[in-house]
């Protein structure tokens, strides 16, 4: 096991690269919210701010940007910022990680998993950004976002997701990288008792959401869904248990054109969005888990979720 308190447990600042079966652990337990929000100005502080693996270009030559990165079956835990992020990268694999408790404490509005305006390395439009068969939970925001609002007294926390795809139209901050034209699968995965959305889909284009299961997310109480599409264009959502909390709403799609969630089971919450989506079912998953012991998750054999969805073979990492 790998302890850290530094910007990055583990940085990734070059193309070609696996990060696979480390355990890696944060300084999150070290550190008050009273000390956080202490620091909550402070933007150059790794001690509240620390994340778990960072995959991005070096400082030092902003232009040599990575791409084909793999971050396989990883443990990441308890760092103050986020647990696996990338920013400025292209070709990128994150699978059958384990990331929780992380995002406490920073000012950043990090979360347990996020990919961050891409790198357009040849214009290619297959699906080039892939997040599978990940358990992301426990990831949450403390802190309000530092560029929230100039005004300290009016941030708010806006983040804490278990997963999200970040402005791939790279409109933020003087972005020059412009709109990223490949795609995005976020497929398999397992997001529960996350404070933002289990999965958030924020100024970004052509991104597919496909067999997930979202449980109980959205528990900060600025947070409004468990999954959110925001800003976006070309996203569908498909074959995904969404199990919401009773006072927020299944999923939420706010300024976005071309939305389908379809074949999704629904459950809880206050309502739901589904754009152009089709054949949605109401009820209760009917499942069993046991992430304390067992580690396990599935469904019983009277679920509706058996059955639900157009055949499509998947392979899952969860047992």
């Amino acid at each position: 096991m790998l302890k850290a308190r530094n910007w990055n447990a583990v940085g990734v600042q070059a193309s070609y690269i696996i990060v696979e079966g480390l355990t890696l652990e944060g300084n999150r337990a070290e550190i008050t919210l009273q000390q956080a929000q202490a620091e909550a100005n402070n933007l150059a502080n790794p001690v509240t701010s620390g994340n778990g693996i960072g995959i991005t270009p070096p400082q030092e030559n902003p232009n040599q940007r990575p791409a084909h990165v793999v971050i396989r079956g990883n443990e990441v835990r308890d760092f103050p910022g986020g647990g696996i992020y990338a920013s400025g990268a292209d070709y990128l694999t994150i699978e059958r990680n384990r990331v929780y408790r992380n995002a406490w404490y920073a000012p950043y509005a990090n979360s347990g998993i996020s990919i961050y305006q891409p790198w357009n390395s040849d214009n290619s439009t297959a699906t080039k950004m892939i997040i599978r068969e990940n358990v992301a939970y426990e990831n949450y925001n403390f802190i309000p976002f530092y560029y929230s609002d100039p005004d300290p007294a009016k941030r708010r926390v806006t983040d804490g997701n278990g997963i999200i795809i970040d402005d791939f139209r790279n409109t933020q901050r003087g972005s020059g990288l412009g709109i990223y034209p490949g795609r995005a699968l976020i497929e398999n995965n397992i997001v529960f008792d996350n404070g933002g959305r289990g999965i958030n889909v924020f100024s970004s284009n052509r991104v597919d959401v496909i067999n997930n299961t979202s449980w109980l997310n959205a528990r900060h109480p600025d947070i409004a869904s468990e999954i959110a599409v925001t800003d976006a264009d070309d996203v569908q959502v498909l074959n995904t248990i969404l199990f919401a909390r009773p006072d927020k709403l299944a999923s939420q799609i706010s300024r976005a054109t071309n939305v389908a969630f379809s074949f999704n089971l629904v459950f809880g919450g206050t309502g739901f969005a589904a754009g152009s989506g089709q054949s949605n079912l109401t009820g209760d998953p009917r499942w069993w888990c046991n992430f304390t012991s067992g580690n396990s998750f599935g469904v019983w054999s009277l679920s509706p979720c058996r059955g639900m969805a157009p055949a499509r073979a998947v392979r899952s990492g969860i047992p």
